[in-house]
């Protein structure tokens, strides 16, 4: 929806304009109402800027937004509904589509937690979801956790933001913890589908961390079941807007996967060093293959427990 600035009529057209603006909005989300005192001109509040803004809030008031860093991750969802549309909302590019008469809208953010942080709060400047469901790949760090498995996540921690110089992994220290939601009803309903879940703590990490022994440290270190970049992130924003938050991540890299390792984060590696590294693993036809076959299965089984977890969603389970 496209809001247009105040033009400068006499004040009574002006008061009719913001009448017949604020209809519109209502018609197209006619179960929402705005109770405002035209009136009282003099609040900063009722002004026709404000008082459109909270119309067009309201009106996408009590909708679902899921939110992933890739593509691929959120096509996972996508491919679940129907109607999809595209549209562009607080700067940033959105999607949408309905499942079983729902409306959902979705994000991609990109990788690392400063673009999802930067998108998310772009969004959340003129959005107001009833909850944020985070999806998308995470590497295993217990090597109790197997490929395609599903993790619950009951806690996102980040660590390593800003450290300038950088430090050893051993010594980088958790700089905040947020809590999530809906943690045990992802674990029943992945196991009324048959799927391997577990319900724990998860990393959010501004590097890449792809060695095995590297997941180890953290494992050991942290006691956490899985790494990503982003999740911790959008907690953050989430919190600080006052929105529940739910996260499910898929396993695509397990424990011993060193996929990822030559770029692995490393504090004393030069530009070139890395560059060099990167070249010097080879191979990267069959390296890369073999990751997309275990993305795949990953994507199927978030796709089993998306199924599950939206319908519940769609029928005002949640």
């Amino acid at each position: 929806m496209r809001i247009y600035g105040s033009i400068h009529y006499p004040q009574r057209y002006q008061t009719i304009g913001w009448i017949l603006r604020l209809n519109v909005s209502l018609i197209i989300s006619p179960q929402y109402t705005v109770r405002k005192n035209l009136d009282d001109r003099g609040n900063p509040e009722h002004t026709p800027a404000a008082l459109l803004q909270s119309a067009t809030r309201l009106c996408y008031t009590a909708m679902l937004l899921i939110v992933a860093a890739l593509a691929e991750e959120l096509q996972v969802a996508i491919d679940l509904c129907s109607s999809c549309a595209k549209t562009n909302l607080g700067g940033a590019r959105l999607r949408s589509g309905v499942f079983c008469g729902k409306t959902i809208h979705f994000l991609k953010t990109g990788v690392g937690p400063e673009r999802a942080t930067k998108k998310l709060d772009a969004v959340l400047s003129s959005f107001s979801p009833r909850r944020i469901l985070i999806i998308g790949y995470a590497g295993a760090l217990s090597p109790a956790i197997g490929l395609g498995d599903l993790i619950a996540m009951r806690r996102a921690s980040i660590f390593g933001e800003k450290r300038t110089p950088r430090l050893p992994l051993e010594q980088l220290e958790i700089a905040e913890t947020y809590d999530l939601d809906g943690s045990l009803e992802l674990l029943s309903f992945a196991q009324a589908a048959g799927l391997t879940a577990h319900v724990g703590d998860g990393l959010t990490s501004p590097y890449i961390i792809g060695s095995p022994l590297q997941k180890q440290v953290l494992h050991r270190r942290f006691q956490a079941l899985s790494i990503d970049m982003e999740t911790a992130a959008l907690a953050r924003s989430a919190r600080a807007a006052g929105i529940p938050v739910t996260c499910v991540r898929v396993i695509s890299d397990d424990a011993a996967d060193d996929f990822l390792a030559p770029f692995t984060y490393d504090p004393d590696a030069s530009s070139m060093d890395r560059a060099l590294r990167v070249l010097g693993a080879g191979n990267w036809g069959k390296r890369y293959h073999t990751w997309r076959q275990r993305a795949e299965k990953a994507r199927k089984n978030l796709a089993e427990l998306l199924r599950v977890w939206l319908d519940v969603w769609s029928r005002g389970g949640e």
